[in-house]
């Protein structure tokens, strides 16, 4: 079991010989998403992949994701591979090139479309399953995978969901299975004018993961995954956001990036799957379930009120051009009767 916080910028920094070769073929992807004579330059993701991918950020995601999917290769011995979450990036066409069977789930049936008819393992060389489907619902049978790899995807799932997510995770990794993920997280935030109070070890929907969330979430997967808080990085309790904003900042001029920084970093983790695993029953998927449905409401609350507050700005501003006008309008007109 690893976990690693990436919140150190290294200009200097050297990739292993998996992620080095798994960034060729990354290389040949953005070439295509670059050529305007292909297809895929047209395809929006792919072209904001080619650029994403190349930020330290996703470098060291990838790069933990490829060294540590390496380790666990045995020469002669394929392995049956989930990448979960797959998007446009060829983590699972790289591991289908290794000799290994890979399935690449997609949620998005758009993407999907896109990754099933574009030709994708022909370009790469490579024999990848794509199947359209939910990381909360996969459609596999239990003990069906070797190894799971997760990259960036845990935080873009509805909070409560996560937990259904990996927990299909480790229904469908065989015994002392392997998952690989990576993850966004961050130090703690002040609420924002207009949000309402958040239970501090809840996570809201569509951000990272701060400390007391995550050490939730770890102690609730514990028992289908050999792995305790205690495994979390002390580093990451003591995270501030000068760090973080130090970190993109340093990386902007590598990432050729217009913007200072953003508000996250990332962290890597490969969790072992129990021999067993105990019953998951409706009641506890209904309570992750109406945990996200509370995340998504609290959203949709705070939203509309900021949608309120910009259409009230909106009206008034209007009203002050309008009265501008005005104003204009009888300069203009008082200074026609002045004239003789």
């Amino acid at each position: 079991m690893n976990f690693e916080l990436f919140a150190r910028f290294d200009p200097n920094h050297r990739a292993g010989r998996a992620a080095q070769d798994f960034y060729h073929l990354l290389e040949r992807m953005r070439e295509a998403a670059q050529d305007s004579a292909t297809d895929w330059s047209a395809h929006p993701s792919l072209r904001q992949y080619a650029g994403i991918c190349f930020w330290m950020i996703r470098r060291l995601e990838y790069g933990f994701a490829a060294e540590h999917f390496a380790r666990l290769e045995t020469e002669g011995k394929p392995l049956r591979v989930l990448d979960a979450g797959c998007g446009v990036v060829p983590l699972c066409n790289w591991m289908s090139r290794r000799g290994h069977e890979v399935t690449a789930l997609e949620p998005d049936a758009g993407e999907f479309r896109f990754l099933a008819t574009s030709g994708l393992n022909a370009f790469y060389g490579s024999r990848v399953a794509y199947v359209n489907g939910r990381c909360e619902q996969l459609p596999f049978a239990d003990s069906s995978f070797d190894v799971i790899t997760c990259v960036s995807v845990l935080e873009h799932i509805v909070p409560g969901n996560d937990r259904l997510a990996l927990r299909e995770m480790a229904r469908v990794l065989k015994p002392d299975g392997r998952l690989i993920m990576t993850f966004d997280v961050a130090p703690p935030r002040q609420p924002q004018p207009g949000e309402c109070p958040w239970p501090a070890d809840k996570r809201r929907f569509e951000e990272p993961f701060e400390p007391a969330p995550l050490a939730s979430l770890i102690r609730q997967i514990s028992p289908w995954f050999a792995v305790s808080a205690a495994n979390i990085p002390e580093a990451f309790g003591w995270l501030s956001w000068d760090q973080v904003h130090d970190f993109w900042a340093a990386a902007q001029e590598h990432d050729r990036r217009d913007s200072a920084w953003r508000e996250y970093l990332a962290m890597g983790a490969v969790l072992n799957r129990h021999e067993s695993l105990p019953s998951f029953s409706p009641a506890d998927a209904m309570t992750a379930q109406l945990e996200g449905q509370a995340a998504l409401a609290e959203r949709l609350s705070f939203y509309q009120q900021v949608a309120a507050r910009r259409q009230s700005d909106i009206q008034w501003l209007l009203r002050s051009v309008q009265e501008q006008k005005e104003v204009v309008h009888q300069l203009k007109r008082a200074a026609k009767d002045r004239r003789p």
